[in-house]
């Protein structure tokens, strides 16, 4: 025969509203030797929500506070909104210049490898390969434009 043992439910206190509640009342917290907070489910809940209505409460009613976030975004960021047409050139520019310089960076995304896994060696003979690549394109058209 099997002896039931009858444990009684572990009682705590909550610190916010005084009465005593069971343990799982009370959210986990492993930093605390108890292993449960000092505040109960329903005394957490409440200051959730009271700090989430008055923290963006407060940040409604302040008069012009979209506007003067963007300025602020606008100031850290002033070489990129100086004029998108100007931040876009610039992007394009760049681009091409690296294209055209057959640059390391450009050469590494082509080969699509991180950027450990490429040695010099190997970013060498791809701009050797490209630049043969490109001159047979060169003579190709100047082949068509002369038999035309």
């Amino acid at each position: 025969m099997e002896t039931e043992t009858c444990v009684a439910p572990v009682l705590l206190r909550c610190y916010k509203c005084g009465e005593t509640k069971p343990e799982d009342e009370f959210h986990i917290d492993r930093a605390r030797i108890s292993g449960r907070r000092n505040a109960c489910k329903v005394c957490c809940a409440k200051r959730q929500s009271a700090y989430g209505k008055n923290r963006y409460a407060s940040i409604k009613d302040v008069p012009g506070y979209k506007e003067v976030m963007n300025e602020k975004c606008r100031l850290r960021n002033r070489k990129k909104y100086a004029t998108s047409a100007e931040f876009r050139q610039s992007q394009i520019d760049r681009s091409r210049r690296r294209v055209a310089e057959l640059d390391d960076i450009y050469i590494k995304e082509l080969l699509g490898l991180r950027t450990d896994e490429v040695t010099p060696e190997l970013l060498e003979l791809k701009r050797e390969q490209m630049i043969v690549a490109r001159a047979v394109k060169e003579l190709l058209n100047a082949i068509k434009e002369i038999q035309k």
